[in-house]
């Protein structure tokens, strides 16, 4: 039997499942096995598929943490809290700081670029919001997952 472990889950988000908290509504895995190392598999989905959305990836990530409290870890998470925003906190073994594999999101990070102030720039979160107007043209910036979806 595994030892009972102890752990504090700092989160700059509200809720876990870190940038999955930020994705456009329309976001989905590229592939069917994804998770936590000690669980990794395919998250139910109802995509036919098999590829999960945005929320049910967030929920595979609320059910973790309840999945690991149910088998007797002591597992707390703080939401909207920074890796600074815990020197109170002393760990026994060790801190993992998960933020230097933190990637950039366009909702959260301006444009690296320069644009034309008159062409409405939006985020790819924005897109299922917009009213679509007859005879508009739009250009999608990126060649990565978040352009072809």
């Amino acid at each position: 039997e595994k030892e009972a472990v102890s752990v504090v889950i700092a989160d700059a988000r509200l809720a876990p499942g870190g940038h999955w908290n930020d994705a456009y509504d329309f976001a989905r895995l590229h592939q069917r096995r994804y998770g936590v190392e000690s669980t990794i598999g395919e998250i139910p989905t109802c995509d036919k598929e098999g590829l999960a959305s945005r929320d049910e990836i967030l929920e595979y990530y609320a059910k973790l943490l309840q999945t690991w409290r149910a088998a007797g870890h002591d597992v707390h998470f703080l939401p909207e809290t920074k890796i600074d925003d815990l020197n109170s906190i002393q760990a026994k073994k060790f801190v993992v700081d998960a933020t230097y594999t933190e990637n950039e999101i366009p909702k959260n990070s301006p444009p690296k670029f320069k644009y034309n102030k008159m062409h409405h720039l939006i985020t790819p979160n924005e897109l299922s919001s917009i009213v679509q107007k007859e005879n508009q043209q739009y250009c999608v910036l990126g060649s990565g997952k978040t352009g072809q979806e």
